[in-house]
């Protein structure tokens, strides 16, 4: 049966009896019949390495695996040459599996980073470089990873914070009963940012705040109108263009694309005022102005004479006013 087997050059198969060591069968013809002992087997090799062991058979160092089936021993033999001959085929082969698997695993590291490491980080100084230009608008939402959310929620925090600074000014403000506005904004952020005083300052209703604060340039343009109603004579001052009897202040700082402004209400010390200089300059019983008057609003024409050009003074005696007095 054994003469019949197709194996590979350098593989053989053999049954050796147990008994006698005699071998009974073999793919190598001319080992038929042979002992074991006469090609190279010892007795241990049977009895102690059922896992296999090394030996010389024919002469050719070989690797053996042999059972014991019945009164007989069935084994392999392979050459070493042959047993081997694929191990640099099998190196190169997991050589280039690991490589594969290396490269592989680069890809897949490389990927994930800018997904959810580098991709979050770029997104975070985007929302910061909007903020610190003023955008106190943005907020910041990277969540791809636990520290990117807990640092979205500090940053956020951060900015609410910065926000709640405008409901403070309003709180100290009011605490000073003084008629005083501040307001903020910026070209990168829409919405004017602004104390609780400003809008009962410039006489809006809600819908009206509503629509001014909600986008800078629009109220931009109202405060520019007015400006165009300067009140003669005093620096600084306006009156609004809704109503001539409400006089107001402005102070503006502006830095980069941001304004910082306060809006201060004066109508009622201007009204005081002008009712004191009114009582000071005028004769309460013929309505004219006094000497103290008179010399008030003449003293400043003679001044800018070079202005005036020609001018005429009318003067009228009349007797026995006193009496009338």
């Amino acid at each position: 049966i054994f003469f019949f087997f197709l194996v590979n050059i350098g593989v053989s198969y053999y049954a050796i009896s147990a008994e006698t060591g005699d071998i009974v069968g073999a793919t190598v013809s001319v080992n038929f019949g042979k002992n074991f002992v006469d090609i190279g087997f010892k007795q241990d090799d049977f009895k102690k390495r059922a896992d296999g062991f090394h030996t010389k058979v024919d002469g050719v160092d070989s690797y053996c695996v042999f059972t014991q089936i019945g009164d007989n021993y069935i084994g392999r033999v392979i050459s070493n040459d042959v047993l081997y001959q694929r191990i640099p085929d099998i190196i190169a082969g997991l050589a280039m599996g690991l490589i594969s698997i290396a490269l592989i695993l680069v890809f897949a590291v490389t990927g994930y980073m800018n997904r959810f490491v580098i991709e979050g980080i770029y997104n975070v100084n985007k929302k910061l470089r909007a903020i610190t230009k003023g955008n106190l608008d943005e907020r910041v939402d990277v969540k791809t990873s636990l520290e990117f959310s807990e640092l979205s929620t500090h940053i956020n925090e951060m900015v609410q914070s910065l926000l709640s600074n405008t409901d403070k000014i309003s709180y100290v403000l009011n605490k000073t009963n003084m008629n005083i506005g501040v307001y903020e904004y910026n070209e990168n952020m829409k919405h004017v940012r602004y104390t609780e005083c400003v809008p009962s300052i410039l006489r809006l209703d809600r819908s009206k705040e509503q629509e001014l604060f909600a986008d800078y340039k629009l109220f931009r343009e109202y405060i520019d109108a007015i400006r165009n109603n300067p009140v003669p004579g005093e620096e600084g001052l306006y009156c609004l263009a809704e109503d001539k009897e409400v006089f107001v202040r402005f102070e503006e700082i502006t830095q980069d694309k941001a304004v910082f402004g306060i809006v201060i209400d004066v109508t009622e010390e201007i009204i005081k005022r002008r009712q004191a200089e009114a009582e000071r300059d005028m004769d309460l019983l013929t309505g004219l102005y006094n000497r103290r008057g008179f010399e008030n609003r003449v003293l400043p024409l003679i001044d800018k004479k070079e202005t005036i050009g020609h001018a005429m003074l009318i003067m009228i005696d009349a007797d026995g006013l006193k009496e009338i007095n």
